[in-house]
């Protein structure tokens, strides 16, 4: 039978094992023990974190102790609620009471997937879809944390194809997959590319700029530029008679020739 001396406390029986396993074989600790206090856990909204069915409501010194906060309560850093005892010392973590919040946010261009309701409480969780051709930016869920909902999703705005802003570029539409030739979308989501081409008559100086996205809604065009006609110069066998700016002649006096861009630096017979 083992006694302690007044300042001296007996170790309960897991508190005993434990010390046994870590090589401490004194049976006796010092009065430093932290005491576990039933109104202080009350007074915080706390409550006991054990993997043991049996927790002991005293602590060694230097010893950590793990609490949580009861039902409806909380505390902004979850890091607070692991305390260790200090010659007998032990500080309670504050959980406080969760808020709810109201409404989820509204989404330009989305739907709430749930029934809506007034009030949510805290830990709730709301999900988001957004309308046809529109992209989901975000996370598609939010939780609603102590009264404050996290922040929602954005719906991002599909581009819409106009004729009239093509015709205006001197452009036309390509498509990048010949069985969609005939079926091309005149909406397009965020992100996705178009091709266009330049009409008959018109040309731009980089053909990289024909190929643009869809970005937020907007589509920069680009524009064609008329391009300038090639100037033929008309020659009979002796001398030039005159410039003509078109790509088909009728001719029936002396053989004409022709020189410029279109013959690629060659002279060529045009009519006989």
């Amino acid at each position: 039978m083992y006694y302690c001396e007044d300042t001296m406390q007996l170790l309960t029986s897991l508190a005993l094992l434990t010390a046994l396993l870590c090589g401490l074989l004194d049976f006796c600790a010092a009065s430093d023990l932290c005491h576990i206090n039933r109104e202080e856990l009350d007074t915080n909204n706390l409550s006991l974190f054990s993997f043991f069915l049996f927790q002991p409501l005293t602590v060694r010194h230097g010893s950590h102790q793990s609490f949580r906060c009861k039902v409806g309560y909380g505390i902004p850093d979850e890091r607070l609620l692991h305390v260790t005892c200090d010659n007998g010392v032990i500080n309670y973590p504050k959980c406080t009471k969760l808020e709810s919040c109201g409404q989820p946010p509204v989404v330009q261009n989305g739907n709430i997937i749930q029934q809506q309701m007034d009030l949510y409480k805290h830990g709730s969780v709301v999900g988001y879809r957004c309308l046809p051709y529109h992209i989901l930016e975000g996370k598609n869920n939010i939780t609603c944390r102590n009264g404050t909902w996290e922040n929602p999703p954005a719906c991002l705005a599909p581009c819409t194809v106009s004729d009239k802003d093509m015709d205006a570029n001197h452009i036309w539409r390509r498509s990048y997959n010949w069985w969609n030739l005939y079926g091309l979308q005149s909406r397009i989501k965020h992100g996705d590319r178009l091709s266009f081409g330049c009409v008959d008559g018109y040309g731009i100086s980089d053909e990289s700029l024909l190929r643009t996205a869809c970005n937020y809604g907007v589509i920069v065009y680009p524009n064609c530029t008329k391009l300038a006609p090639t100037a033929l110069l008309l020659f009979t066998e002796s001398a030039p008679i005159f410039t003509y700016h078109a790509s088909i002649l009728h001719h029936t006096g002396p053989a004409l020739y022709f020189h410029g861009n279109a013959s690629r630096g060659r002279d060529r017979q045009l009519c006989p």
